[in-house]
C-alpha cells in the first residue's frame, strides 16, 4: 500500500513539474518607441515601406503614431532604423507569459475533439438517439472551432511583436536651422574682444 502511495506522489510531482515548468515557453511582447523628430511624414513614409519588407504590416498610422505588428527577430532592426530617422528619446518593452493560457486551449481542444470522436461512434450506433447526438456534435463542433480560433489568435501574436510609434514634432535639426548672430554687436562680446579693450 505504500509503495502505491508513493509512486502516485512521484507520479504527480512529475506531471506537475511539466506543467509548471513546460519545456517551451510562450509570451507576447509589445514596444513603444517615442521619435523626436522634424518631419513625423518621413518617418512615417519610410516605416510603411520598411515594416512589409520585414514580413510584418502597418496596422494603423496618424499623424503622431503608427502601429505596427512585425516578427520579434526585426523588433531591434526596426529601432535602429527609427535611430537613423530621428531621435529615440523613450521606448517601453512589455512582456505577457501566455503558455499556461496555450496549454489549457490545446488541452481543452483534444478534450473536446475525443469527446466528437465518441459522438461520430455513438451515432453509429445508437440510431434511436440519432438527433440528440447530433445536437451535441454541433455543439462540440461549435467549441472546437471556438478553440481553434483563440490558438490562431495567440500564435499570430506570438508570432507578430506589437510595436507603436510616437511621432514628437519638438525635434529641429541644426542643419535645417543653421545659427546665425542675430546682431553684429554680440560678435564685439567674445572673451579675447573683451580682454584686448
Amino acid at each position: 500500500m505504500n509503495k502505491i502511495l508513493i509512486i502516485i506522489m512521484i507520479m504527480t510531482g512529475v506531471l506537475y513539474a511539466s506543467v509548471a515548468h513546460p519545456d517551451n515557453s510562450y509570451s507576447v511582447f509589445s514596444y513603444s518607441y517615442y521619435v523626436s523628430t522634424d518631419s513625423p511624414e518621413t518617418i512615417i513614409k519610410h516605416v510603411r515601406t520598411f515594416v512589409p519588407s520585414k514580413k510584418g504590416y502597418v496596422g494603423y498610422f496618424s499623424n503622431d503614431r503608427i502601429n505596427v505588428r512585425i516578427p520579434v527577430s526585426e523588433v531591434e532592426p526596426l529601432r535602429r532604423f527609427l535611430a537613423d530617422l530621428g531621435y529615440v528619446i523613450g521606448e517601453n518593452q512589455k512582456c505577457q507569459d501566455i503558455t499556461l493560457t496555450l496549454l489549457d486551449l490545446q488541452t481543452r481542444l483534444s478534450t473536446k475533439q475525443k469527446l466528437l470522436s465518441e459522438l461520430h461512434q455513438i451515432s453509429s450506433v445508437r440510431l434511436s438517439e440519432t438527433l440528440q447526438v447530433e445536437q451535441e456534435m454541433n455543439r462540440v463542433i461549435e467549441e472546437i472551432e471556438n478553440i481553434k480560433g483563440k490558438l490562431a489568435y495567440y500564435r499570430d501574436r506570438i508570432a507578430l511583436s506589437e510595436v507603436t510609434i510616437y511621432l514628437n514634432r519638438a525635434y529641429v535639426s541644426s542643419k535645417a536651422q543653421p545659427h546665425t548672430v542675430p546682431a553684429v554687436w554680440m560678435l564685439r562680446l567674445s572673451i579675447e574682444n573683451l580682454l584686448g579693450e
